[in-house]
């Protein structure tokens, strides 16, 4: 009777899981792969159990795990009613290709950058994207002409069509390295008797200083950056005051930088 019974049992669940299947569902096959799993027609009061493969069991109908690792798999499904296995199931081997873990060395001199990728495999095709320029080099330079923050991105595809990206910001400066003294005594035997920007590369493509008075009156404009102001009235003029001038000065550089400055000077006579 008892193996009457069983049989019977078995066929009845033979009969009401004849309709089940699986299903496994892979978006990328390169490592870290998301796996789907998938049951369907599963009748009521049965359960299942996933054996991934990969040191994890799964519970559910529609459970999914991470594949951390490229390697052949061979998941499975149990079937349980009541905390016995009725069932095992076939669910496929599954393949995880390797994947190019790539990621951005650099370093820069002048605001001329050297950018490379860490060691990779070989037929790993490289895409960079630089301030809207692409490269497909291992190794690359660029030139930043204009301040500001950029970002750097990189792409490697490798001979099993596996993608790894990396990017990085820099921040680029651009400096236009000069001062101006706050007080100038005319006719001083050329000890601070100008003023003017004093630096060191002072090359600029556009360059413009204006100086006014108190009452906001010009009293000497330039666009040529070594002529200095010796504090007559446009340098030709009769001697302007002692007192608090305002001085402005507008630049643009080689690279099309522009920068205005602002301050106020202290003419003093002897």
């Amino acid at each position: 009777k008892k193996i009457e019974k069983d049989f019977t049992e078995r066929i009845n669940h033979q009969q009401k899981l004849k309709d089940i299947y699986t299903e496994v569902i892979i978006d990328n096959h390169c490592e870290p792969a998301l796996v789907k799993f998938k049951a369907v027609n599963l009748p009521e009061n049965y359960h299942i159990v996933w054996d991934a493969d990969n040191n994890y069991k799964l519970k559910g109908i529609n459970p999914e795990t991470y594949y951390q690792e490229a390697g052949t798999y061979n998941p499975k499904a149990f079937i349980v009613y009541e905390d016995k296995i009725i069932k095992s199931i076939e669910t496929g081997q599954i393949i995880i290709k390797p994947a190019t873990n790539v990621s951005i060395s650099h370093f820069n001199s002048d605001n001329t950058y050297y950018f490379s990728v860490n060691k990779i495999s070989d037929n790993t095709e490289i895409t960079w994207k630089v301030d809207d320029n692409t490269f497909y080099d291992n190794s690359i330079r660029y030139d930043f002409n204009k301040p500001g923050i950029y970002n750097i991105q990189v792409e490697a595809v490798n001979k099993y069509n596996c993608i790894s990206e990396d990017n990085i910001q820099i921040n680029i400066v651009i400096k236009q390295e000069f001062y101006l003294p706050n007080a100038f005594i005319p006719h001083s035997d050329n000890i601070n008797s100008y003023f003017g920007p004093i630096g060191q590369n002072l090359d600029f493509k556009t360059y413009r200083m204006i100086i006014v008075d108190r009452t906001g009156r010009k009293v000497f404009e330039t666009t040529d950056v070594n002529n200095k102001w010796n504090g007559k009235s446009f340098n030709e003029g009769d001697d302007s005051p002692e007192d608090i001038y305002l001085w402005e000065i507008f630049t643009i550089d080689s690279f099309g930088n522009s920068k205005t400055k602002k301050g106020r000077v202290n003419l003093i006579r002897k």
